[in-house]
């Protein structure tokens, strides 16, 4: 159960990190509108140069694919594999996709904070932990 408990806060450790960089790598910059902004929660992304093609890809669908992840990777890392591409063609997207929209959120630090307290609860769920 401590294991558990030890991924799932490195977990959210990293996406914290990694909201906080993209954050700080874009304070700086001026909007050239290359990205989208100001799309609601769980909406389809229109495609972006800068996103890249994200497919069918959604907010819930990313967290779902993410959350998944991290969950195989700790509980059957052998087929992990074999459980993505399930989890793709269930979702109608693609690995690229998932790579196309987690670029686009290092770009959307205020997205991306929203993204990853949602991965957090899923993966919680996932993992049967309550965070006590």
């Amino acid at each position: 159960m401590k294991s558990k408990n030890i991924w799932l806060i490195l977990a959210i450790i990293i996406l914290i990190i990694i909201g906080a960089l993209a954050w700080q790598s874009t304070a700086n910059k001026v909007d050239d509108g290359s990205i989208i902004n100001g799309a609601e929660e769980g909406d389809q992304i229109e495609e972006s140069p800068a996103a890249g093609d994200i497919g069918a890809m959604t907010d819930d669908i990313f967290v779902e694919l993410a959350a998944q992840s991290t969950y195989y990777a700790q509980t059957d890392m052998e087929n992990w594999l074999t459980h993505m591409e399930d989890l793709y063609n269930q979702y109608g997207v693609t690995e690229e996709n998932f790579n196309a929209f987690a670029a686009f959120l290092d770009n959307n630090p205020a997205r991306s904070v929203e993204i990853a307290e949602k991965y957090s609860a899923r993966l919680t769920e996932l993992l049967g932990t309550t965070g006590e």
